[in-house]
């Protein structure tokens, strides 16, 4: 995401292989060990497109990110046999005749293509998972040529990320030398408004469905669709196909349980229907500087490791949550073969064993205090927002506009951003 502001903030709405089972959750990194080498596994309300500001862009795992996980795991293939092929070589054919990889579906999702209900705001599984199934319809059943023109806008980011790779440095700092497409992006999801299909700047205005306890919910109820597909179509290649196809939207919020600003940013709370955008923008500015700054995590095992966030997921100080949400985002694919073939029988998501707990992230013992925290009903703010390592100072005296104009006007938001300011 861009880390420009707005200028007019009153016009918002406020490859073949197989899979090694000996190696560890930190065994792949594309820095170490290449990015094409083999992959190795342990196993709301509507605004019209004219009202968004430019530069108001969504928080979530860069496209370029998302489509990296996505492509670079192994998808299984054959009932007799696990013969494997990297995800990012094979384009599945939706039902709309639209051919995507994995990885492009892991970007598209969400982000892109979805509805106006989100997924979370379900009043139980049932219902979330219609909501799902629509969210991914969306992509999969209609006609649409959105999907292609969104990826070709989005080219030269993956240009910029596999560039710096090759050059080995860190893509982070390639991010900021990007031109914003976010008008780019909205143009081409606005033509099928008029349809009733909502547009980029629409999606990003309600989409906690990529934030916190919301996005465990999201990747759950997906990824039990896609397993409920599977068992289905067993012995079925295309219902196979199908059925990673649809894990490939749900994988989108698995992915980003691993980046930092998803994780204790209250972005349902950081919302106001009628007024949206300050509030929104605020919640950006608390995703962008956990993203930049890093959390200390920890899985459901006590397992401890820093993690950062969007624009950073590849940088090699990321390497070790880069490796865990690759394997998460293998094992979730390994679990929709398995159902495949009929021996995934319990409802557990082994995925979900590596990401970070929500309470190790909002733990005191953070070095950067929350810009924001949820206190009984109210969402208090950091006191001084220069003061990033002060968590005993908070404020429920604060507005939303106050509050994103001073974050923009103190230039500790701007590239690279880091926990004790820009350098004098």
């Amino acid at each position: 995401m861009p880390l420009d502001h707005p200028e007019n903030p009153e016009q918002g709405a406020d490859v073949a292989g197989s899979i090694d089972e000996s190696k560890g959750v930190a065994a792949f990194h594309p820095r170490r060990h290449g990015l094409f080498q083999g992959y190795q596994s342990s196993g709301g309300e509507n605004i019209s497109p004219n009202t968004a500001s430019e530069g108001s862009d969504p928080p979530a795992f860069d496209a370029a990110e998302h489509k990296w996980l996505g492509d670079n795991i192994l998808l299984a293939t054959g009932i007799n046999g696990r013969n494997c092929y990297r995800a990012g070589t094979k384009a599945f054919t939706l039902p709309n005749t639209v051919k995507l990889t994995y990885g492009e579906i892991c970007l598209l999702a969400g982000d892109f293509f979805g509805t106006s209900s989100p997924i979370s705001d379900g009043k139980d599984d049932a219902d979330r998972t219609k909501r799902f199934e629509d969210a991914w319809e969306t992509l999969a059943e209609y006609k649409r040529s959105d999907a292609k023109d969104i990826l070709k806008i989005l080219q030269p980011e993956l240009d910029a990320v596999n560039r710096a790779f090759k050059e080995h440095r860190d893509p982070s700092d390639e991010y900021s030398k990007l031109k914003n497409v976010d008008w780019d992006l909205e143009r081409a999801t606005a033509r099928m408004w008029k349809f009733g299909f909502p547009t980029y700047f629409q999606l990003a205005s309600y989409n906690w469905d990529h934030f916190g306890d919301d996005a465990y919910t999201c990747y759950k109820v997906g990824h039990a669709a896609a397993i409920k597909y599977a068992r289905t179509h067993h012995g079925d290649v295309n219902g196979l196909n199908q059925a990673y196809a649809m894990n490939a939207f749900a994988d989108h919020f698995l992915q980003d349980i691993f980046s930092a600003g998803h994780v204790r940013t209250p972005r349902r709370q950081l919302h106001r229907p009628l007024f949206p955008y300050y509030p929104d923008m605020c919640a950006k500015m608390m995703h962008d500087e956990d993203c930049a700054i890093g959390l200390s995590v920890k899985d459901s095992s006590g397992k401890a490791w820093t993690m950062y966030g969007d624009k950073r997921l590849l940088d090699d100080a990321n390497s070790d949550n880069f490796g865990r949400c690759q394997e998460a985002v293998q094992t979730s694919a390994d679990e929709i073969y398995d159902a495949w073939i009929g021996t995934k029988k319990t409802s557990d998501f082994k995925a979900l064993d590596l990401a970070p707990t929500l309470e190790s992230a909002l733990g005191t013992d953070q070095k950067l205090a929350p810009l924001f925290k949820v206190q009984g009903n109210e969402v208090l703010r950091r006191e001084n927002i220069k003061d990033r390592r002060n968590h005993t100072s908070t404020t429920p005296s604060w507005s939303y506009r106050g509050t994103y104009d001073e974050c923009g006007k103190s230039g500790w938001w701007k590239h690279p951003i880091t926990l004790d300011g820009p350098s004098a």
